[in-house]
């Protein structure tokens, strides 16, 4: 165990004046300050807080990183320092969009894997399909998450489909408003688990609103109807399949594909892909919904 700063890797005499300056006299106190998350470290590069990791491993055998909230370990420690001391521009396959390349994943780490475990990362704010690879894959080596790189990587693609608008309609000329692909995913997963005889009770009678709001619909399914769902028109009404427009010149009019159908089909084949805990992260409902187009309402 190292007894002065200098024995540490990294802190020479000058480093280690300047940190006594600032009241870190030892290695333990380095550690400390390294652990507390202490201005003083966090300012001191990336060399001093290599070595502050040094102390810290050598004095307690494990640590929680207070930036990237990894467990760092004897199984986890190489990958862990392997990242936290190399910048961004490093990794050649990333490209950044919204980040600093200059900048150390001691502090990037931390923004990246946050929003990966949550399923919240996005790839037209943070940067492509890589910088969300390498995101996943740190979350996955520093043993911050249960689930895998790619488990991760769909997580977020399908997060990012849940929040997508898609226009319902009442026919083919008046819109009803739109709604959240994961909010209509989530209707009918849960209209799903309800006994048929509920289902097709329910389908048949109009309630006293209509909603294209899943909580608000969950908290009284009897009262609320979500369009496509729970209602009289079924969903290749609500989202059909093609829609019509006229011609230029008023004469005769043109079919073409629904978007908003085409973007739902896809949205039940991407959610059905994931597992249970990945769902869970997403939505509130965990239940697959098995796809209505095509059959009608199931």
């Amino acid at each position: 165990m190292a007894n002065d700063l200098t024995d540490l890797t990294g802190i020479g005499k000058k480093t280690a004046e300047k940190l006594r300056e600032d009241g870190i006299e030892t290695p333990s106190d380095l550690a400390d300050g390294y652990r507390r998350n202490s201005r003083t470290v966090r300012q001191s590069g990336k060399r001093v807080q290599s070595a502050a990791r040094d102390a810290l491993f050598d004095e307690r055998g494990s640590f929680t990183d207070p930036y990237s909230g990894a467990e760092v370990n004897d199984d986890n420690r190489a990958a862990f320092e392997k990242i936290a001391t190399r910048r961004l521009s490093d990794f050649g396959s990333i490209s950044v969009d919204a980040s600093n390349p200059k900048t150390s994943p001691d502090d990037e780490v931390r923004k990246f894997i946050e929003p990966v475990r949550k399923g919240e990362f996005s790839t037209r704010i943070r940067g492509d399909d890589s910088l969300l690879g390498f995101a996943a894959d740190a979350a996955e080596n520093l043993g911050v998450d249960t689930l895998s790189s790619g488990e991760l990587q769909e997580l977020n693609r399908a997060n990012e489909r849940a929040n997508q608008d898609i226009m319902l309609r009442k026919n083919e000329s008046t819109a009803i408003g739109t709604t959240t692909v994961g909010d209509f995913y989530q209707a009918q997963a849960a209209h799903q688990q309800r006994s048929p005889e509920a289902r097709r009770v329910d389908n048949r009678r109009e309630a006293e609103t209509v909603t294209k709001e899943y909580d608000e619909w969950k908290e009284d399914p009897a009262r609320h109807d979500f369009p496509g769902v729970d209602t009289p028109r079924g969903v290749d009404q609500v989202l059909p399949e093609n829609k019509r427009k006229r011609k230029r010149g008023g004469f005769g009019s043109v079919e073409y594909r629904n978007e908003a159908r085409t973007q739902a089909e896809d949205a039940f084949e991407l959610f059905g892909d994931l597992n249970e805990e990945q769902r869970g992260r997403i939505f509130d409902e965990t239940a697959d919904a098995r796809s209505p187009f095509g059959g009608g309402r199931p």
